[in-house]
């Protein structure tokens, strides 16, 4: 993705290029995302119409463009500007000192953002993550959880009461994070797995038993195969492919007792494996190709 961090938009008595003639331009130059700013003149002290413009700008096309706010800190109402304009969905603060006629090291800014919040800092921070092209839940549910374990909020409660969002539906997005490494590292492209499927693989991680065995099926999760509304019918599969072992022969035969697959080893240290030519009939394919790999590992070591 490709982001230019500083485009500037004006009015039509401005200069600079309007809102469509910047989209153009991103176009042509295959830029995905651009950080709008103000012309001068909004930073000197037209603050409010150029935050104004700047956050329509990013309504008419969001995911492409990201508003940002600014207010001189000369202004007596100078934090209520910003406030305005970070409630409307500004997704950060951009200041010119030599426009503004302040000096950075001096600490005029404090005096505008001394009650910028530590919870409101870490919003600002979610509000331009989720102005990106394509922002997954997990990508969120991760923000989320930096929030919480940087002490920003006590727990999921206070951070959905702050969000304006649903306890349940907050539960449901940190349910990505909540899924054990192990297991989303195992499966391609977690971050597009549905919230579903994430909640049911969340609740069932828990126990080490059934960890272990949607590792196993972590291929058919990652095709799409597996799901939250089959997850448990293949795991029940899974686990009533328990191979007996005898004279340190693996094998399973069917509910019929007719012999599915075996795996030996020769005295040479070569191992055979033989597969009944019905082995397919009424076998889960994908299963048994999981288990003959798990059971050569055991050999193996």
């Amino acid at each position: 993705m490709i982001i230019d961090a500083c485009c500037t938009i004006g009015s039509a008595s401005d200069a600079e290029p309007k809102t469509d003639e910047l989209i153009k331009l991103m176009d042509e130059c295959k830029v995905d995302q651009a950080v709008l700013h103000a012309p001068d003149r909004c930073y000197a002290w037209d603050n409010e119409q150029g935050n104004e413009m700047l956050l329509r700008a990013s309504e008419e096309y969001s995911g492409r463009l990201i508003a940002t706010a600014t207010a001189n800190p000369w202004r007596s109402d100078a934090w209520a500007v910003l406030k305005k304009a970070i409630d409307a969905g500004a997704g950060m603060l951009s200041f010119s000192p030599s426009v503004q006629g302040f000096v950075l090291s001096e600490g005029k800014l404090d005096a505008i953002l001394k009650d910028l919040s530590d919870q409101e800092a870490g919003l600002l921070q979610k509000q331009e993550n989720e102005n990106r092209i394509e922002l997954s839940d997990y990508a969120k549910a991760k923000s989320y959880k930096a929030q919480i374990d940087s002490g920003l909020f006590t727990n999921e409660k206070e951070l959905a009461s702050y969000l304006d969002m649903s306890k349940q539906t907050l539960n449901d997005i940190m349910a990505y994070v909540r899924v054990p490494s192990i297991l989303r590292e195992s499966i391609n492209n977690y971050s597009k797995l549905s919230k579903k499927t994430v909640t049911r693989l969340a609740s069932l991680a828990k126990e080490q038993d059934i960890l272990e065995v949607l590792i196993q099926l972590s291929d058919q999760i990652s095709n799409g195969k597996i799901t939250g509304a089959n997850i448990d019918q293949y795991i029940n599969k899974y686990r009533n492919l328990t191979p007996s072992i005898k004279n340190n022969v693996f094998y399973r035969r069917d509910t019929k007792g007719a012999l599915i697959y075996e795996i030996k080893q020769k005295k040479t240290g070569q191992l055979s494996i033989t597969i009944s030519k019905n082995a397919s009939l009424g076998v889960d394919c994908s299963l048994l190709n999981s288990e003959l790999l798990m059971l050569l590992e055991k050999l193996r070591a």
